[in-house]
């Protein structure tokens, strides 16, 4: 469900999954909170669709919590795909790799967020039997952004230096992916990496595009 209908609950069921293997009461009352919510939010439905009024653009926003996990000091990644009117894909997971800095967190969530972004155009033109425009990812982060380009910048670990060169090729060859900027409060991927209070969790909710 989390995956598939509810994105309201990726980034709850993401961080309950890690304790699977030792889980203890207070695991346990978090689920059962899980379950009420949906039982009282049951009758919202994911809306897909809509009207087209424009040529098929293809985007996705990208986000990430730089080290939120206390005991692993992890960060979480999240992005959200949307399509026309709905959201048909979104993310949410703890990053393998340990990030040392807001920038490398972006980096890890990039290449994931990248490579889908770069699939799915070749899924649609087989349905559409038309050439797409240059796709999109969405960044709330200036600095992320600048990082992207500037050859300056030296990643902490190697493993993340190999995604830095990964995404500045898709985004220096310019013909399937491009970057830009959102406002936070556009950010609709930032409900996928942190716990939101009731405000933005209600904001959050509309703009995954249930109701």
């Amino acid at each position: 469900m989390a995956t598939r209908t509810r994105p309201d609950i990726a980034f709850t069921v993401c961080y309950l999954e890690r304790f699977n293997p030792d889980p203890n009461d207070r695991h346990w009352h978090c689920a059962k909170q899980v379950l009420r919510y949906l039982s009282g939010m049951k009758k919202l439905w994911l809306i897909l669709g809509g009207e087209m009024r424009a040529a098929v653009r293809l985007a996705e926003f990208v986000d990430s919590d730089f080290a939120r996990n206390a005991g692993t000091l992890k960060s979480t990644s999240g992005y959200v795909f949307p399509l026309g009117m709905g959201k048909i894909q979104w993310h949410s997971k703890r990053q393998a790799l340990t990030a040392t800095s807001t920038a490398d967190a972006k980096l890890i969530v990039s290449v994931s967020a990248i490579k889908e972004l770069v699939w799915f155009p070749n899924l649609m033109q087989e349905f559409i039997r038309s050439e797409l425009p240059v796709s999109t990812l969405y960044y709330n982060n200036h600095a992320s952004l600048s990082t992207f380009k500037d050859t300056a910048y030296k990643p902490h670990s190697k493993h993340i230096g190999v995604h830095v060169h990964q995404i500045r090729e898709f985004i220096e060859d310019g013909r399937e992916v491009t970057t830009d900027y959102c406002t936070i409060n556009d950010m609709v991927a930032d409900g996928l990496t942190k716990p939101l209070v009731l405000s933005k969790h209600i904001l959050f909710v509309r703009m995954c595009g249930l109701s």
